[in-house]
């Protein structure tokens, strides 16, 4: 069973995004920090962290556990429940989540408050701004 937060910072001005994962297995904690660029809104990089961990997980042959995954963007968490989203800007990405979440046994998607997503949400701010080291874009 993986536990997992996920968070993203976004900046207007640049259309730069940060985003964070943290993986809890068996109380061993694995942060991720990625920084992105040409993101549309916040919106949209918070569908990106989601996307990425499920690719990180894919990666590291970790997609086989139970997944709880848990983010404070109600957009995300309810699309992902619905399998549907309105905005056409995250159609492709939400079917690419969608397409992932279907290799894990079980999967459960749950919005939580900021405040209990803080550690994610500090991440996410210090890949916006480049501190420490970052992981790459998975394709």
């Amino acid at each position: 069973m993986l536990k997992i937060y996920i968070d993203a910072a976004f900046q207007s001005k640049t259309r730069t995004a940060g985003l964070a994962i943290i993986i809890n297995d068996d109380g061993q904690q694995t942060p991720y920090k990625i920084r992105i660029e040409d993101v549309y809104d916040n919106h949209q990089a918070e569908f990106f962290a989601l996307d990425q961990v499920l690719k990180l997980l894919e990666v590291n042959e970790q997609l086989d556990e139970t997944l709880f995954i848990h983010s404070d963007s109600k957009i995300v968490v309810q699309s992902v429940q619905k399998s549907y989203v309105k905005e056409e800007h995250y159609r492709e990405i939400l079917k690419r989540i969608l397409m992932s979440l279907e290799k894990a046994p079980l999967a459960f998607v749950k919005w939580i408050p900021e405040k209990e997503n803080r550690g994610a949400d500090q991440l996410a701010k210090q890949a916006l701004h480049q501190q420490g080291k970052l992981m790459s874009w998975i394709e």
